[in-house]
């Protein structure tokens, strides 16, 4: 009856106050193994963080993982905490909360509009220019980090893992509907040919997909 109760409640933060978060508290607590309580196939079995990033609950976020939630732990179909994140609608609120407040990675620094922070970043790894924050923030339709991170050198056809299928940026901008940031990835050499590893599908396909038919104009017209 307890992780039913629980599970009921992590699934109404999403509609209620801050006031239940309190009992949430009370109940991880009481049995810390619901962090490890997934949803059904049908959310692809999602965790309490997961779920928690995805409503924006920048509270339940800091106190799931006060209470040990893994932010690395993936669902069933390989996607962690951050890339959760990076719904469009999520906050940087919620992205800090994820991060425990810091701004040492690409994520958290842009997504803070940080540009010093994300310079210590790079300047410490500059790996971490192609380790998948540009195709977050591309999915995320931010067109000021999307164009720091071209300007500082980021691959516009690195690969990210997105829910099993590796992509590029642009076709994750493309799935949104992001037309600006198809351009400027499109100047900056990426190449809308690249066919993501699981639907076999390039940008044009993803664009036509999701109904972006602007986009699949605008790379046709480049490819002539």
């Amino acid at each position: 009856h307890l992780r039913a109760e629980i599970a009921d409640h992590l699934l109404r933060l999403a509609h209620v106050g801050a006031n239940d978060l309190d009992d949430v508290m009370r109940m991880v607590k009481a049995e810390p193994a619901v962090l490890q309580e997934r949803m059904s196939k049908n959310e692809s079995g999602r965790l309490p963080l997961h779920f928690a990033v995805m409503m924006n609950r920048a509270e339940a976020v800091s106190i799931l993982l006060g209470f040990g939630a893994n932010p690395a732990a993936t669902d069933d179909g390989g996607m962690d905490a951050m890339g959760y994140a990076a719904f469009p609608h999520v906050q940087p609120v919620t992205i800090l909360a994820l991060t425990r407040g810091r701004v040492d990675t690409l994520y958290s620094a842009l997504a803070a509009r940080n540009e010093e922070a994300a310079r210590r970043v790079i300047e410490a790894d500059p790996n971490a220019l192609n380790g998948g924050a540009l195709a977050f923030h591309a999915k995320r339709g931010d067109v000021d980090a999307v164009r720091w991170m071209l300007a500082h050198g980021a691959d516009p056809n690195a690969r990210w893992s997105h829910w099993g299928a590796n992509v590029t940026a642009m076709h994750l901008a493309a799935m949104g509907g992001y037309t600006e940031i198809v351009r400027i990835l499109l100047d900056a050499g990426g190449d809308p040919a690249i066919r993501d590893d699981v639907h076999d599908g390039d940008v044009a396909g993803w664009a036509e997909h999701h109904h972006h038919l602007e986009i699949v104009a605008l790379i046709r017209e480049r490819l002539v």
